[in-house]
């Protein structure tokens, strides 16, 4: 199963097209960043970015797994806000919690 983080870190860093940039843009340590994309390309089984001279780029797989991701992210905006409403609980939904 794939961390929902995870591909948001993605997001960042090919939208930064640095660790470092993403790291600070997400208030996270480098180290912490480049881990979590080490484990987002092993469970895809695919490079997501050339690492190179010139900084970061993405590959091919990458480009694809970016169109993805931003389908998602655009989906879940949309979840939280449909047509300038936000989403309300109401009277006939059951909200489970647990702590």
């Amino acid at each position: 199963m794939l961390n929902w983080d995870d591909l948001n870190f993605f997001g960042a860093i090919a939208s930064e097209r640095s660790f470092r940039k993403a790291a600070t843009r997400l208030n996270l340590s480098v180290n912490t960043i480049r881990a979590r994309i080490g484990r987002l390309e092993q469970a895809l089984g695919t490079v997501l970015f050339h690492r190179g001279r010139e900084g970061l780029s993405l590959s091919a797989d990458g480009v694809a797994v970016l169109g993805i991701v931003l389908e998602m992210d655009a989906t879940s905006r949309r979840l939280v806000t449909r047509g300038g409403a936000p989403l309300r609980h109401s009277a006939d939904m059951l909200t489970i919690g647990c702590s």
